[in-house]
């Protein structure tokens, strides 16, 4: 097989590729590391507002997804993490447009890079695969920010191609339509691209949309694939690889 002939690979993040409970732990504590110097206060109460401002984040997410189709989507998510983490500590929140963006972009960036929390034999299933020649690619739900943030932190960033989040192709979250874009920033059609994620939701989408998909779990979902781990990954294209040349 050539390097021509090897499908893409998007990665999930969480659950994939990351201890998702790990790295919140992490992620806030380096987030409090970051904001008590600069706004006062103790890293401690800076990591419990990071916690608790992820939880009203994530219940503003599941509230008004639907009303977004494209990347303002973050902007306004976004900002709700920020305001909620300066309410929690007792302080007005900079102005958004001036401070409070720029702000929060950086964070997105510096915390995970801080944060590194590897599922066991993740790293070395990404190695084993950028050496076969396979292209990498992540595929969150998270913006890219984030996601390059990950990456770097764990010293994979020079094997993925893309760290794609939705704002990255102009998405609210992921949808068909995420996929298919992220297929196209990269030139690939979707038949040759392997989606490898562990929410079966996710998969159905990148399914619609043309790709391969490969479960991490035993969760619900009718996949090409199932794995327990991305440790697991390698064999399974390999043995995939060996079916399409007999």
């Amino acid at each position: 097989m050539t390097d021509l002939d090897r499908p893409f690979i998007f990665l999930d993040n969480d659950g994939v590729l990351t201890d998702a409970d790990a790295h919140h732990v992490a992620y806030c504590r380096r987030y409090g590391e970051l904001m008590a110097p600069r706004f006062s206060g103790t890293a401690a109460a800076w990591a419990e507002a990071n916690s608790a401002a992820f939880h009203a984040m994530m219940e503003w997410y599941r509230a008004n997804t639907a009303r977004f189709t494209d990347a303002r989507f973050f902007e306004a998510l976004y900002q709700v993490e920020l305001e909620a983490a300066f309410a929690h500590v007792g302080l007005a929140p900079p102005d958004w447009e001036t401070e409070g963006k720029p702000l929060m972009r950086r964070l997105l960036f510096e915390c995970p890079r801080e944060a590194c929390a590897l599922l066991p034999g993740a790293g070395e299933a990404v190695e084993r695969l950028a050496a076969e020649g396979y292209r990498l690619c992540m595929a969150s739900n998270a913006h890219s920010l984030h996601c390059e943030g990950v990456l770097s932190g764990c010293g994979l960033r020079g094997r993925f191609v893309y760290a794609f989040g939705p704002d990255l192709v102009d998405c609210a979250t992921k949808s068909p339509e995420f996929y298919r874009r992220a297929c196209a920033r990269v030139g690939v059609r979707p038949e040759a691209a392997v989606v490898v994620d562990d929410s079966g939701l996710a998969l159905a989408m990148a399914a619609e949309a043309g790709m391969k998909t490969v479960l991490v779990g035993d969760g619900p979902g009718a996949p090409d694939g199932r794995i327990a781990s991305l440790g697991e990954l390698p064999e399974l294209l390999a043995e995939i690889a060996r079916r399409q040349t007999r």
